[in-house]
């Protein structure tokens, strides 16, 4: 597949916010890179909670399985199936492919690339455009009284790093800025 091809598949695995202004909707962070004018790469890894031997075998079943599942089948539901086809598409295949059709080079790649996709970054659209992410550490892993992460004293998670949202508006600079404020007060306060 060629690169421009992959660049806009992954262009649609950027946020709007997040893609190079020239780009608009066609993979502008993707494309951008693939000219050489991304800032800055992001690795992220779409499957923290299994190791690469793990979703290697995963794969392999999947290839012996009957009915021939695709990718995203597979995987059962940990990705949305528009982000197995950018990082399929990045990964040199074709989007979504059969288990079965993934030779070992192919498997290799695609669980590279799950592991550690590529996500080139020009800059953003500002503070006016800004939206909400969601996930982050979940608010067990806190004490609600400081938001300092259990089992390590001194390290504290506050605003989008924790597992908190709202619809969009201001609810959620609001809980950023009250998560920031309680942690900061508390750290100031601490031995």
């Amino acid at each position: 597949m060629a690169a421009e091809d992959r660049a806009q598949a992954l262009g649609g695995l950027v946020p709007e916010d997040l893609r190079h202004e020239a780009g608009g909707d066609q993979g502008g962070v993707a494309a951008a890179a693939a000219v050489g004018e991304a800032r800055f790469i992001v690795a992220v890894d779409l499957l923290p909670e299994l190791d690469r031997e793990a979703l290697r075998s995963l794969l392999v079943a999947g290839g012996s399985a009957a009915g021939s599942p695709r990718v995203n089948r597979v995987l059962d539901g940990r990705l949305q199936r528009r982000v197995v086809e950018a990082a399929c598409v990045a990964a040199g295949l074709a989007p979504n492919p059969r288990c079965r059709e993934l030779d070992r080079g192919a498997r290799h790649a695609l669980v590279e690339g799950l592991k550690g996709l590529r996500v080139p970054v020009d800059g953003t659209l500002g503070f006016d455009r800004a939206e909400v992410t969601r996930g982050g550490l979940s608010l067990r892993a806190v004490d609600p009284r400081s938001l300092e992460v259990n089992g390590f004293p001194g390290l504290y998670v506050f605003g989008e790093l924790l597992d908190v949202d709202g619809p969009i508006g201001g609810l959620n600079f609001q809980a950023a800025f009250a998560t920031a404020e309680l942690a900061a007060r508390h750290a100031t306060e601490a031995p």
